[in-house]
Formats: C-alpha cells, sequence, structure tokens
C-alpha cells in the first residue's frame, strides 16, 4: 500500500519555479478578468453586468488555458517526485491524491478569482445585495471551479493514457481551444453557463455543473482501473 501521508500538501515535492509559476499565472488570470470586466465598464453598473462582460470566447481562454495547463504539469511532476507511478500499491489511493491535489489547486485559483473581483467591484462599483448579485457571484465560482477542475482532470487522464506530459497537454489544450472556438454549445452551457439578464434558472446550472465534478471524478477512477500501471509520463 502506498502510503500518500506525505503526498496531502499542495507545493510539497515541487520545484520552487512551479509554485512560483502557479502563483503568478493565477494572478495574471485574475487579474486579466478583472481587467475585461473593468474596461468593459461594467463595474460600475452591478456584478451582474461584469460577470456578462466576461462571458466571451476571448475571455475565458485567458482565464483557463495557461492554469490548465500549469496544474496538470504540477500533480504530474509531483507524482513523479514521490514515485508514485512506480511503487504504485493502490489505484483507489493514486486517484484520492490526485483529485485531493485537484481540488486544492483549484480552489486556490477560484478564490484568487473571485476575491480579486469582488475586490475590485467594491472600490468602483456600487454594491447592492440582490438576487441578481448572488447569481453573478456563484455563476463565477462555479464557472471557474468546474471549468479549471473538469479540464485539467481531463488533461492529466490524456497524459496517463498517451504516457506522455507533453502530448497530453497539447492534445488537451488544443481541445479546450477548439470547444471555445467553435462555439460548442452542449459543452459550453454545462461547464460554464452564461448569466442572463433575466435569468431565474441559476441554481438548475450549478446542480447540474455539481453532478459534471462528480462525473469526471468517476471517470478518473475508471481510467485508472483499466490503464497499464506504472504509468511513466
Amino acid at each position: 500500500m502506498v502510503n500518500s501521508k506525505p503526498l496531502i500538501g499542495v507545493f510539497g515535492l515541487l520545484p520552487k519555479w512551479q509554485s512560483f509559476l502557479f502563483g503568478l499565472m493565477s494572478l495574471a488570470c485574475s487579474l486579466s478578468l478583472t481587467f475585461i470586466g473593468r474596461t468593459a465598464s461594467k463595474f460600475s453598473v452591478s456584478l451582474l453586468w461584469a460577470n456578462l462582460a466576461i462571458q466571451r470566447t476571448f475571455g475565458q481562454l485567458i482565464c483557463f488555458l495557461p492554469i490548465i495547463g500549469i496544474m496538470a504539469l504540477m500533480i504530474i511532476s509531483k507524482l513523479r517526485k514521490a514515485n508514485l507511478l512506480i511503487r504504485l500499491g493502490s489505484r483507489a489511493a493514486l486517484a484520492n491524491y490526485l483529485l485531493i491535489s485537484l481540488l486544492k489547486l483549484t480552489a486556490i485559483v477560484t478564490g484568487l478569482i473571485v476575491g480579486i473581483w469582488l475586490a475590485t467591484f467594491a472600490v468602483v462599483g456600487s454594491f447592492t445585495l440582490t438576487m441578481a448579485s448572488v447569481a453573478a457571484i456563484i455563476n463565477l465560482v462555479m464557472n471557474t471551479l468546474t471549468a479549471c477542475f473538469t479540464y485539467t482532470l481531463a488533461a492529466i487522464v490524456i497524459m496517463l493514457l498517451v504516457r506522455s506530459a507533453a502530448i497530453g497537454i497539447l492534445i488537451s489544450l488544443g481541445g479546450v481551444i477548439s470547444i471555445y472556438v467553435l462555439q460548442l454549445d452542449p459543452f459550453l452551457s454545462l461547464i460554464t453557463p452564461s448569466l442572463t439578464l433575466s435569468d431565474v434558472m441559476w441554481p438548475i446550472d450549478v446542480v447540474k455543473q455539481l453532478l459534471l465534478l462528480i462525473a469526471v471524478a468517476e471517470t478518473l477512477r475508471i481510467v485508472l482501473n483499466v490503464i497499464r500501471l506504472p504509468a511513466e509520463v
């Protein structure tokens, strides 16, 4: 059985440059999204209008592409350092480790994006707690959480399947770009649903996103049960 206790820390066993790059990219993505909303002059209107300002392909790609790449590489790098893929004693332990690490990294990114978003709005906007404002905040949290978790987990699974970190990253990022450029609505409406001015169905979107997170987590467990291990990447 693999001893997973030392693997719980998010940044343990990682080179300092990876941790620094993750923090820098998280900050850059947060500031980029906030800048898009600010330059569209939507922060002075309401949180809902500010949210609508970033629901464009360009804005979402700025956020997700760099974060997906660095988080996937960080987790794979940590697996190498821990020698898990070589002396694996439990596939369940590996799945749990991947999911816990990814959840922690995703929580850091989401917290930073939402924190800077709200701080900027508090400075330049006029905050009024309405149902639309609550919906906008929850939509921003869930869209960031679902997209980062789903796309990064897909990248990790592809890396394990093709047994190459470089090829896995290229395939996964190419897939994400294709989804947004081709405007594949079935995927976009599930992973990053957009709000509208009269949207009263957003709680249903939240439930769908939560179910999607559970589904992709189970997909990882299924993949680990069928691939040949150890899987050097």
